[in-house]
């Protein structure tokens, strides 16, 4: 997904625990070689302008009762 030029952010969510990994493009072109982890609170995806708390993406999963 990286080699894609128009792509500016890519969030892996986790299955195990709540946690989002967000990748996000530089200014410069280049991707981070970490991640920024999210584990609670809002997650915002700037390049679609939403933000959403990161318990909500899971709400209808076994890990929303943890």
């Amino acid at each position: 997904y990286t080699t894609i030029p128009s792509l500016q952010e890519i969030i892996i969510l986790h299955s195990v625990r709540i946690r989002a990994d967000v990748f996000r493009r530089g200014t410069d072109g280049n991707w981070p070689e970490a991640p920024e982890v999210v584990t609670e609170g809002e997650l915002h995806l700037a390049s679609v302008d939403i933000r959403a708390p990161v318990a909500a993406l899971y709400r209808t999963t076994e890990l929303a009762v943890r």
